[in-house]
């Protein structure tokens, strides 16, 4: 009995790994897209909550930075993120954004409220930081 239930496990484990990478390279296609190349080290994403129509996240810049952080938009480049069970879907509904650059200074942070689309219990908040192609992501779970 007890091998029976070792093989339907490892069965298993082997059945589930191709979703795990399939969800985790279309996430770096998502990146990719975003011309973020790796974590960034220069912010820190917390999340905050989903409230009926928004998403909350906390950005934070590095203290020990010697220069601000610059970004592109009053939202910080955020971007709110679900996935479908085959891909990585933008559910955020801020596509047009104004072109006011927002800075953080070292030790500071923001919080930042994105409009959604629709709601979903898990949503991904990326944060893009475009002069150095890093970015910081979290999972805000509803």
């Amino acid at each position: 009995m007890a091998r029976l239930a070792a093989i339907v496990l490892a069965a298993l484990l082997i059945v589930a790994a191709p979703a795990q990478a399939s969800r985790w390279t279309a996430w770096e296609r998502v990146l990719r897209d975003h011309k973020v190349t790796r974590t960034s080290h220069r912010i820190a994403v917390k999340p905050g909550r989903v409230g009926a129509r928004t998403v909350s996240v906390r950005i934070t810049a590095n203290a020990a930075d010697a220069d601000a952080v610059i970004f592109p938009d009053p939202l910080y480049g955020a971007t709110a993120w679900r996935w479908t069970g085959a891909r990585w879907s933008r559910i955020d509904s801020a596509e047009a954004r104004p072109a006011v650059v927002q800075e953080l200074a070292p030790g500071d942070s923001a919080r930042v409220r994105l409009p959604l689309k629709r709601r979903a219990a898990r949503i991904r908040v990326l944060v893009p930081v475009t002069e150095d192609r890093s970015g910081a992501w979290v999972d805000v779970v509803r």
